[in-house]
């Protein structure tokens, strides 16, 4: 199986397209992991309303969670490229997802903390700040 990654956003402002990339989604054969951004997320608090705020972090939580500590099957092949891809068009609510791009690669070593540092948010750059 090829690797893929798949960016979270939250859109603040649908009529108007305004998005904000929250959390990555990166699959290499059989290996899965997310990450969200939990600065961004208190930083977005201001922009949406109690219920939709709540939702998004329930949301951003569980599937953090269900895909650390479950290695199930059923797991793997819901959040495969095929799935993502129909979520990327059919999903576009408070929460969406880009299309899954491909990515050519031998080694996955540091390459999801690369890609999230790139797309999503840059935690070291803000941890030597606040020392």
């Amino acid at each position: 199986m090829k690797a893929f990654y798949s960016i979270i956003y939250i859109n603040t402002n649908m009529s108007i397209g305004e998005r904000l990339s929250i959390g990555l989604l990166f699959r290499y054969e059989e290996n899965l992991r997310f990450k969200y951004s939990e600065h961004k997320l208190w930083i977005v608090k201001s922009l949406l309303d109690e219920s939709a705020f709540s939702l998004v972090e329930s949301y951003l939580k569980n599937l953090q969670k269900e895909i650390k500590e479950t290695k199930n099957t059923e797991l793997n092949n819901l959040l495969s490229e095929d799935y993502l891809d129909y979520l990327s068009r059919y999903a576009n609510n408070i929460l969406s997802f880009s299309a899954p791009k491909p990515l050519s690669i031998e080694n996955t070593d540091n390459f999801f903390e690369r890609l999230y540092s790139k797309y999503i948010f840059d935690d070291e750059r803000i941890n030597a700040s606040n020392i």
